[in-house]
């Protein structure tokens, strides 16, 4: 069971969102997506998204970070232009092992095609695999509200 709650925040006026095993920060204007199966908010305008934060828990298991990043970006060919930039050293308190991989592609967000990015923060905890997921039309996100997303990012054991 995912709960989210709006509390102290995380810096940069985030409101702070907690599920069974990952705390982050979210811009406080951004709105929880009602049943979910995982958590999700996103920034909507005009009717459409565009920008939405996704925690993915124990999607899989792995021995590395790395090995994690491969496993999530399997599937991520079917996206339209998608371009898969380099991994990166991520910090995430009580995480094992973690990456950060930046991506671009081409959403089909209300029925037009647009410039969009994403960041996958990849985390292991033991061996299971958590993801925060951040995705954006371009300039739709701010680079501080991505930074202080991302170092809002905690894991927790059970």
């Amino acid at each position: 069971m995912l709960v989210a709650g709006c509390g102290g925040g995380s810096g940069a006026g985030l409101a702070t969102a907690r599920t069974d095993h990952v705390r982050v920060g979210y811009p406080k204007d951004w709105q929880r997506q009602s049943g979910a199966q995982r958590f999700t908010v996103r920034k909507t305008e005009g009717g459409r998204t565009v920008a939405q934060l996704m925690v993915l828990e124990r999607v899989t298991k792995a021995t590395t970070a790395d090995l994690a990043v491969e496993t999530m970006q399997a599937g991520r060919w079917n996206l339209q232009d998608f371009r898969r930039g380099r991994v990166q050293g991520a910090q995430v308190k009580g995480a094992r092992d973690a990456r950060r991989l930046d991506y671009t592609y081409t959403s089909a967000e209300g029925g037009a095609s647009q410039p969009a990015a994403g960041t996958d923060l990849v985390a292991l905890l033991e061996r299971d695999v958590y993801v925060v997921r951040i995705t954006w039309l371009r300039s739709e996100l701010p680079e501080r509200d991505l930074k202080a997303m991302l170092a809002s990012v905690e894991l927790k054991e059970d």
